[in-house]
């Protein structure tokens, strides 16, 4: 028989950010938190062009009829795309190798992003504790909690990894835009 589920209580860490509570270098795990989101926004972005290129690529344009909505949509599309046009197939491992490491920052940036944030810890190095919670079945109360102290120095490493990987995408997708050929005279340039 399933065992009940228990009450589960939340602490919420109400304070003004930043809070005259912050500890002395709280400015500077601020300031690489927002480096991090501005990298993994051009990473983004970046791998968003890349996705559009292989719908307007005539070998993989039947790969999708919309725009994907999820990171699961986008890899998915990167994989065929990749496997099945005889134009990319030569360049799948590292479109594939790429992927890879490309997913390993997104998940640094779903913890980080989507994590309910705490308080700064004592002591070195700077560090803030993170709560996150995510629906798990099987689990007592339908829910999986994963409590993390995040540093400054993690922040400041995805940080440059997520920037890294950016420019490495950049020949991947000069060969992808190679593959759409040139855009129609009356493109809408955002």
């Amino acid at each position: 028989m399933p065992e009940p589920s228990k009450p589960l209580l939340f602490r919420h860490y109400l304070e003004h950010t930043p809070s005259s509570n912050d500890p002395m270098g709280a400015s500077d795990f601020y300031q690489a938190l927002g480096i991090l989101v501005m990298a993994f926004g051009r990473l983004e972005a970046h791998f968003l062009v890349c996705i559009l290129n292989i719908l307007q690529t005539p070998a993989t344009s039947g790969l999708s009829k919309k725009l994907p909505q999820n990171w699961s949509e986008y890899a998915e599309i990167w994989k065929d795309a990749f496997h099945t046009s005889s134009a990319l197939k030569p360049y799948e491992k590292e479109a594939l190798d790429f992927l890879a490491k490309m997913q390993g920052v997104a998940d640094d940036r779903n913890r980080i992003f989507h994590s309910h944030w705490e308080g700064f810890n004592q002591g070195q190095p700077l560090s803030a504790n993170t709560v996150s919670i995510k629906h798990v079945k099987g689990t007592v109360n339908g829910v999986a909690i994963r409590q993390t102290a995040i540093t400054l120095n993690q922040l400041i490493e995805i940080a440059q990894e997520t920037s890294r990987l950016n420019i490495e995408l950049q020949g991947l997708s000069a060969i992808l835009a190679t593959e759409r050929g040139p855009p129609p005279s009356d493109v809408h340039v955002v």
